[in-house]
């Protein structure tokens, strides 16, 4: 299993499909920040969105108090307790970016 410094040195096992358009310059701007990009995902076997991922912008000082499998956040943005913490990451390289269109 890799450990988050690894994952942070070596970039994800496994690079992430993101399906929203201009996703890719928004995380470059995260990045670019010094900000590390969240990826959640839907894991409510019983939800119709089941598979569906957010991804939101996290200080990288923040950086030890990530784990892997976490729910996300309740509040404004109402994904709470549904997603998990799938990927924690400082790489765009990370992911691959697929047209909506």
């Amino acid at each position: 299993m890799q450990t988050m410094e690894a994952v942070y040195e070596e970039g994800l096992v496994r690079p992430i499909e993101v399906e929203a358009e201009g996703a890719e310059a928004l995380f470059r701007k995260w990045v670019d920040r010094g900000d590390l990009i969240l990826a959640y995902e839907n894991k409510d076997l019983g939800h119709p969105n089941l598979g569906h991922r957010i991804f939101m912008p996290c200080d990288a000082a923040q950086r030890d108090k990530v784990r892997i499998g976490i729910q996300a956040p309740d509040g404004s943005y109402g994904f709470g307790w549904r997603y998990r913490l799938i990927a924690c990451t400082q790489r765009v390289e990370d992911f691959v970016f697929r047209s909506t269109q």
